[in-house]
């Protein structure tokens, strides 16, 4: 049995992947409105909001700046996490260098994190891999070399932070517009859901949403978020797929995958 990092939520969660903010060829100004209204539904409904990897499409945490300017929208996230939001971030191949909270008060879990429900454990986690080999999906080596402490320093010796951050911006835009093929993930899911002590395994990467049950487990792929708008939301006992690119509207639920009164 693979062993999960277990975290507890609130009065239920929300889990979202892979909104590729400051992408600099999918300018979306209505996107980072859309999610301040998203962190106020989750904070109005006492839900934990957790997001399964690249909320950004680059970030870079240099020793002494940090690339706020394009994200308006955390200021408002800072506002609902003093007001008693909980925020959690996995990090994904396209923000993995965050090192330290971008908001005061937001969580930082690398790689997974398991979420409480009334019908068992769900596992989230970004999709390009794991450091455990147990787990069995190995991160890809060019991902090992960005992600590595040497190249991080080395990068950041040699390059400011305007000119890296430029950089890392276009060759964040080109990895993202090559297809990623959905067999790596949903191979790994047919292989490894049977060993996990979850009910759910949920992630994006490959931004193609899709929805597998295996046996009495379920398999849960968000795609990418300003394509598809799908979030994983527990509340009332009822686990459910939930369409967010209009949250004011609270009646938005596509697929209900657990609850307690089927």
């Amino acid at each position: 049995m693979s062993s999960l990092n277990e975290s507890t939520s609130q009065d239920g969660f929300l889990v979202l992947s892979d909104l590729h903010i400051g992408a600099i060829d999918q300018p979306n100004k209505a996107l980072g409105n859309t999610l301040v209204e998203v962190a106020t539904y989750a904070s109005k409904h006492n839900l934990h909001l957790v997001i399964a990897g690249d909320l950004f499409d680059w970030w870079m945490d240099y020793p002494s700046e940090r690339p706020l300017s394009h994200y308006g929208f955390l200021k408002h996230w800072e506002d609902l996490i003093n007001k008693g939001l909980i925020i959690t971030l996995i990090p994904g191949n396209h923000d993995y260098w965050i090192q330290k909270p971008v908001l005061e008060g937001m969580n930082i879990e690398r790689e997974s994190i398991t979420l409480d429900t009334v019908f068992g454990l769900v596992f989230v986690f970004h999709g390009d891999g794991f450091t455990d080999s147990s787990l069995r999906l190995k991160k890809p080596l060019l991902h090992h070399i960005l992600q590595s402490s040497w190249f991080i320093s080395l990068y950041q010796t040699l390059l400011p932070p305007t000119i890296g951050w430029k950089l890392m911006a276009r060759f964040s835009a080109y990895k993202r517009s090559s297809k990623t093929s959905t067999e790596r993930l949903d191979t790994w899911a047919e292989v490894m859901m049977p060993t996990l002590d979850a009910v759910v395994a949920v992630c994006g990467h490959d931004h193609e949403h899709r929805t597998r049950k295996l046996g009495e487990k379920w398999y849960v792929n968000l795609g990418l978020f300003e394509k598809d708008y799908v979030a994983l939301q527990y509340k009332n006992e009822t686990l459910s797929l939930v369409t967010m690119q209009n949250p004011r509207q609270e009646s938005w639920v596509d697929k209900t995958l657990l609850c307690t009164n089927s």
